[in-house]
């Protein structure tokens, strides 16, 4: 098969091959993400990239850390929610009980008394063109530690919260091919159009009961979207609000999810 008819997720974790230099910037090009090629050559566990001729522009940073643990699996990959940081996500993990490796990223948008991975207009509702424009970066942020990551033998699941929701689901809807699937907690819609077809990606989303945060037919909206593009969904109606649920079941069904999916333990 011609490397440029092969998706991202097939090279990113397909054996170990080589690269040529036009064959990494088609990879990067079916990304969508602006990088040009640089003075660098790197094996890495999922393929060695050739020496390119052009200076790399690095990928947008992020402030993230890891709890280190070695991987077989999927890794986890968490996004906050507003006002937050990723020390939110580790303490999600930690209730979690799950013994897998988990990178924790913090929103790129200051949001008092934390940050952010979307931000808001005056009227409370969601700039599309923004929210596209930061999940080329953060795609390209994940890009760059699966790079970093060879014992990566497998793409990462995203869980994200509230904002970080938003951010995931963005990435559902733009760069599917970089994840293995997604938890969505307290979501709403990244957008108004209906995203490329996601080939029975699987997501499990959370919605409160009594969430005043979002509108009343929020998690619908999004849930018809993503299943009107393939995804195998899995919605569940919490009895909550925005916040978590008192009875636990915000970790135990994304646990039990996350077992019985990707069977992450």
């Amino acid at each position: 098969m011609p490397a440029k008819s092969r998706s991202v997720r097939e090279r990113l974790y397909a054996k170990p091959h080589r690269l040529s230099q036009q064959g990494f910037c088609n990879f990067v090009g079916i990304a969508k993400i602006p990088y040009r090629t640089g003075d660098m050559c790197c094996q890495m566990g999922a393929f060695s990239i050739a020496k390119p001729v052009m200076p790399m522009s690095p990928p947008v940073s992020f402030y993230y850390h890891t709890n280190k643990r070695s991987v077989s699996g999927h890794p986890l990959v968490f996004l906050h929610g507003s006002g937050r940081t990723e020390s939110d996500s580790a303490d999600f993990l930690a209730q979690l009980s799950l013994h897998t490796e988990a990178v924790f990223i913090r929103g790129q948008h200051s949001q008092t008394p934390g940050y952010t991975f979307v931000r808001r207009n005056d009227d409370l509702s969601l700039d599309y063109d923004e929210i596209a424009g930061d999940a080329k970066d953060l795609a390209g942020f994940l890009v760059h530690l699966t790079l970093q990551n060879p014992n990566w033998q497998k793409p990462p699941v995203l869980i994200g919260y509230s904002s970080g929701a938003i951010m995931a689901a963005a990435i559902l809807w733009h760069y599917r091919d970089l994840i293995a699937g997604a938890v969505l907690l307290r979501p709403q819609s990244p957008s108004m159009e209906r995203p490329a077809p996601l080939k029975g990606l699987p997501v499990l989303m959370l919605s409160g009961l009594w969430d005043e945060r979002r509108d009343a037919d929020a998690s619908l909206h999004l849930e018809i979207q993503l299943e009107q593009a393939r995804a195998k969904v899995t919605h569940v109606t919490l009895r909550t609000g925005h916040g978590e649920a008192e009875d636990g079941s915000d970790f135990s069904v994304t646990k039990r999810w996350l077992e019985e999916t990707f069977s992450i333990r």
